[in-house]
């Protein structure tokens, strides 16, 4: 469970769908991402002790108020077994949406469990702005 270094950690994100632009609070849907690794060394989610140095997926949702920015709310979801350099990875991810109303940015790209985000690494995570919506059954 060693730190990657910057060049083992280069990615490629894509949306398969972009999130709506308008999203029920509070409610749960499903976003597609792609990520291909451009780095030089396989990534596993499997990680060392107690998944330490797993390569995961890292969802945060920001709260936009007129200060900035705040992070509401972030996890890490398994993402593969091993994805060798060169290869993507696709994958559905059910999101529940935060429940307030007002925009939101959400984030999602790669993290390594326990030790560094890629965006420290230089690499930005997928965003997308949505406005959080009354939900109305």
């Amino acid at each position: 469970d060693r730190p990657l270094a910057p060049e083992q950690a280069r990615a490629l994100y894509e949306w398969e769908a972009t999130p709506p632009p308008d999203w029920p609070s509070d409610t749960v849907r499903d976003v597609q991402v792609r990520v291909t690794n451009l780095g030089d060394t396989r990534w596993s989610s499997v990680g060392g002790r107690l998944g330490r140095g797993g390569v995961r997926w890292r969802v945060r949702w920001l709260r936009v108020t007129p200060e900035g920015a705040e992070q509401y709310w972030e996890e890490e979801r398994w993402a593969f077994f091993d994805l060798e350099p060169g290869a993507t990875s696709s994958r559905a991810l059910s999101l529940a949406s935060p429940p307030f109303e007002g925009p939101a940015v959400l984030e999602i790209g790669m993290t390594q469990s326990g030790l560094a985000n890629f965006e420290a690494l230089g690499v930005p995570p997928l965003r997308s702005t949505v406005r959080l919506e009354p939900f109305r059954p």
